[in-house]
């Protein structure tokens, strides 16, 4: 089933991609700049000219990662505007949406600011799974200990001072 999603997606991409100008190239990175630094980085599967690839399997929100990738094409090719192409492997279904660079710069530079700000409130969301401190994170904690105390488990923390064999007294 998944190589027949990439079947697909790679047949869409052969289709779309505006191969008579441009290359196609898959895989490399893209810098996001702001103020002559970079901020950011990504690598989106396939760029073609101002054409933007991405394979996903299933449908989710990816507003923000589709605009730093669109944003950091636009600040290496030096245009106003870009194509991007969700590509939905499960489902076979493609949202292709322009976004133009002033838009990108909104979406990426709001988001970005956030995240550095130390005063912005962390919360639990379907992109926890994403942060590079998913594991050490308080927030997080909190909330696995909450379900935790809700099913009369151990809290994290005490973890440590578990082992099968206290397991088995209580149980006999």
């Amino acid at each position: 089933f998944d190589s027949d999603g990439v079947r697909w997606a790679h047949s869409y991409i052969l289709r779309t991609a505006p191969m008579d100008g441009y290359p196609i190239e898959s895989e490399k990175k893209i810098e996001i700049f702001r103020d002559g630094e970079v901020i950011l980085d990504g690598t989106p599967d396939v760029v073609c000219g101002d054409h933007i690839f991405d394979l996903k399997w299933f449908e989710h929100d990816y507003k923000a990662q589709m605009a730093a990738y669109a944003l950091g094409l636009m600040q290496k090719r030096k245009t106003l505007n870009a194509t991007v192409h969700i590509l939905f492997g499960a489902t076979r279904i493609v949202k292709s949406y322009s976004i133009i660079k002033s838009e990108a710069e909104n979406i990426v530079y709001t988001t970005y600011d956030k995240v550095r700000d130390p005063n912005t409130p962390c919360s639990v969301s379907s992109y926890c799974s994403w942060c590079s401190r998913s594991l050490g994170c308080s927030v997080l904690k909190q909330h696995v200990d909450k379900v935790a105390v809700g099913l009369e488990m151990v809290p994290v923390e005490d973890l440590h001072i578990v082992s099968p064999a206290r397991s088995e007294e209580h149980t006999s």
